[in-house]
């Protein structure tokens, strides 16, 4: 378990009573001009801004990379299973994951109730935000633009073929679930089915989720396949908080 500990910065004590006692003195003899400058601490700076514990994955997948002074990091995604939905939560750095059982009576009963964003094979979910596909192709450029891209922001829609059991694909027999999910942010991948093999293609875009309690993730799929080249290892690059 890799843990990374970032403690809160105070500024010194006080030096009120001090300045105020010499302050009382020389007024025996003069008048003592500015007595209250420096009565309280100095206010905090931006840089001292409190930082938080961050606890990265210790088995190579889900948040594996941060860095608290830029708020970027990286996200390692093993999507190749279909019956495999993961979870993310960008507020406490954890990951869940959920195995679908087709036979269920409510197929997502067991989900995890934290989190922000889900991945299943391509398809993604929100809990409660919504997305934006933005012009830049790289997280510099957003950065740079100073400011979170305005826009259609698109929420989670319900959606009847989500793929599952694909033990029948020969013979076009496929499980699907129904649920909601989010079309925008799914854009970030192509996938043309219509003549064997796939062609899989990118967007390369950089997109902005808008999670529900109004703050922001960028986001972007930086890699779908690990060294082997097999496809639905998916690695994500991110900014979280986006300010």
């Amino acid at each position: 378990m890799i843990i990374k500990t970032y403690k809160p910065r105070w500024s010194a004590p006080g030096r009120g009573l001090g300045a105020l006692l010499v302050c009382v003195l020389l007024s025996m003899t003069a008048a003592c001009d500015g007595m209250f400058d420096g009565i309280y601490d100095d206010p905090v700076s931006e840089d001292d801004t409190p930082t938080y514990d961050v606890t990265l994955s210790d088995n190579g997948y889900g948040f594996i990379a941060y860095d608290q002074s830029t708020h970027r990091g990286t996200l390692y995604v093993n999507s190749t299973d279909y019956y495999t939905w993961t979870y993310f939560n960008f507020h406490t750095f954890k990951t869940d994951t959920l195995t679908i059982d087709l036979d269920a009576d409510d197929i997502l009963a067991d989900e995890p109730t934290d989190w922000d964003l889900a991945l299943h094979r391509w398809d993604t979910r929100t809990n409660g935000g919504a997305v934006l596909e933005t012009d830049y192709t790289s997280l510099d450029d957003l950065v740079a633009a100073g400011s979170i891209p305005t826009g259609n922001y698109v929420e989670d829609v319900w959606y009847e073929y989500v793929s599952v059991d694909m033990s029948g694909m020969m013979t076009g027999d496929i499980g699907y679930m129904s649920c909601y999910v989010n079309l925008e942010l799914a854009k970030w991948m192509d996938v043309d089915t219509d003549n064997p093999p796939p062609v899989y293609t990118p967007s390369g875009k950089v997109y902005v989720l808008r999670l529900s309690d109004g703050t922001y993730v960028a986001l972007t799929l930086s890699s779908y396949m690990n060294s082997s080249g097999t496809k639905g290892y998916l690695t994500i690059d991110f900014i979280y908080p986006l300010s």
